[in-house]
């Protein structure tokens, strides 16, 4: 019995034209390039960062475009909740999914859930990866970031 790789995994359809824009910050090359790469097929427009400061800075020039944070819980320069919240308080309505290998309490217990913060398990596989995102980026916005 042979078995056949698929083109690409079932559960995603791509889009044909650009989606919402996501941010990307995770300092693992190999996950920040396979996350960015599902979420590219999904229909997603992606900006990438491997480190806080690098997402920081990515953030204040395009924030305004950027509807969804996909943040490491732990990077090397810096907390990605603590880089999450110094976001959050530019853009209100910034959706966020935090993304950790830690058990889930240690990293849920400090995002603010009323705040639109989702939690993602690492490993991920791309069909939980679209359908989290899906889910975060479906809530309604805050109204102090306006609508488009």
């Amino acid at each position: 019995m042979h078995c056949t790789e698929q083109a690409g995994p079932p559960a995603i359809r791509k889009v044909r034209k650009a989606g919402a824009t996501i941010l990307v910050i995770e300092d693992e090359r190999f996950v920040r390039d396979v996350t960015c790469e599902i979420l590219r097929h999904a229909g997603y427009r992606v900006l990438q960062a491997g480190s806080a400061g690098a997402g920081r800075r990515l953030f204040l020039r395009h924030g305004k475009r950027i509807r969804l944070l996909l943040c490491d819980a732990v990077l090397p320069d810096w907390s990605g909740v603590q880089l999450v919240r110094s976001l959050r308080s530019r853009s209100a309505g910034l959706k966020v999914i935090v993304a950790s290998g830690y058990p889930r309490g240690t990293v849920e217990e400090s995002l603010d859930r009323k705040g639109g913060n989702e939690f993602l398990a690492k490993p991920y596989g791309a069909a939980s990866l679209v359908s989290k995102v899906k889910m975060a980026l479906q809530e309604p916005r805050s109204t102090e970031a306006g609508t488009t």
